[in-house]
């Protein structure tokens, strides 16, 4: 049987189910956009600095903070609702967050391999028989449930742009949907693209569009964290530009 129990991605499970589930608990507060303490500073400066003749109406300013913060209510790790995909062994997953205080009735397991959901079944009916696994596609479970989920962990073994598995689409899908709460996580892990020609052209065009891109893309190396400024920049231009130009000529 396939086995996904390997140390790098069980340190990997560990640190994003505990940063995910933190950010949408204790540190709830400070994930919204648009924060009361940040608008009301804002508040105060057009009517202090900017147009200090008008008087405003405080009742508004009041209502909307009452507004944002009942719409982006606190949560406790046992009201999250999750979803993942769970492979063979979705007790790997399923562990960490049970042991952050997630409840396993509002978790949702995905597989839609035949045999991995065989395999996923009788590990869940031995250890956790109350998980519920889906088999399917994602965008399938959207719509027969009738809630949205606080956490989406799409974790992919294709690289993002595979034709085979389609994993752009499957992210389309939860945005589509609008499966994810006002407030919450999409967690996307993919393997390296092969070095072909057309992985290179496609990631080329990409990234040429940045303004700023980071470091690691140039050198290779994973830890390198700074940014530098885009192709444009140096006056790079793409593959079909060449073309273009050797047909003007």
């Amino acid at each position: 049987m396939v086995t996904y129990t390997q140390d790098v991605k069980e340190n990997s499970r560990i640190e994003i189910w505990t940063k995910a589930i933190r950010k949408l608990t204790v540190e709830r507060d400070k994930q919204r956009i648009l924060k009361p303490n940040y608008i009301r500073r804002l508040w105060d400066y057009a009517f202090d600095e900017i147009i200090p003749y008008e008087s405003p109406d405080e009742e508004f300013i009041e209502s909307w903070t009452d507004f944002s913060n009942n719409l982006y209510e606190s949560k406790l790790p046992q009201q999250l609702k999750i979803a993942y995909f769970c492979g063979p062994e979705p007790e790997n997953d399923l562990e960490i967050m049970l042991d952050l205080g997630v409840q396993v009735e509002n978790v949702w397991a995905i597989e839609s391999d035949k045999n991995m959901y065989s395999s996923a079944l009788l590990s869940a009916q031995e250890k956790y028989p109350s998980l519920k696994i889906f088999k399917g596609v994602i965008s399938e479970l959207m719509k027969v449930i009738s809630f949205k989920f606080d956490i989406i962990y799409l974790d992919f073994t294709a690289p993002l742009f595979s034709k085979a598995s389609k994993p752009i689409l499957t992210i389309n899908s939860v945005f589509e949907s609008h499966s994810l709460s006002d407030l919450g996580i999409l967690v996307v892990n993919s393997s390296l693209p092969d070095k072909t020609d057309e992985n290179i052209e496609l990631l080329s065009d990409y990234f040429r569009s940045h303004a700023f891109l980071e470091k690691a893309i140039y050198s290779g190396d994973s830890k390198d964290a700074n940014f530098v400024e885009g192709a444009d920049c140096y006056g790079y231009i793409g593959k079909s530009e060449v073309d273009e130009n050797e047909l003007d000529e």
